[in-house]
């Protein structure tokens, strides 16, 4: 919805923005905070400071409890999960990939999250080029 994923202006501003804010921990654990209220309930998000909703069709991969980045790679059975009887996140992923015509964007390899980021913010992380993503957009 913004243009911050590549050099711009607004990207720029935010990254000062968030510098900022990093420098005090009461404003970074208030950011962090807030980032939870909204992402907790929209995507079930578990705080790990490495956000990578975008490249997940907007599904938590802490969701899982493999945490699998990057397909479950066996361990379902008919679309559940081989540790927990739920469904397997990556039939959402993939079903939502595919209503969207875009099944290449799944094939970028998302690095395991940098657990020493879990609890922080992963938008100020995000700016600060601190957490474990991809570092290029699949087109």
């Amino acid at each position: 919805m913004f243009p911050v994923s590549r050099d711009t202006w607004l990207r720029r501003v935010l990254r000062g923005l968030f510098r900022a804010l990093d420098r005090s921990p009461v404003l970074a654990r208030g950011v962090e905070k807030a980032e939870f209220a909204i992402k907790r309930p929209l995507f079930g998000c578990e705080a790990c400071g490495n956000c990578v909703l975008s490249w997940m069709e907007y599904v938590c991969p802490q969701t899982c409890p493999k945490q699998m980045r990057n397909w479950p790679f066996g361990g379902t059975s008919f679309g559940r999960c081989e540790v927990v009887d739920k469904p397997c996140i990556w039939g959402a992923v993939y079903g939502r990939a595919q209503a969207r015509n875009d099944l290449h964007t799944l094939h970028v390899y998302v690095p395991p999250p940098d657990r020493a980021l879990q609890g922080t913010s992963s938008w100020i992380n995000y700016f600060l080029d601190r957490d474990s993503r991809p570092r290029t957009r699949a087109s």
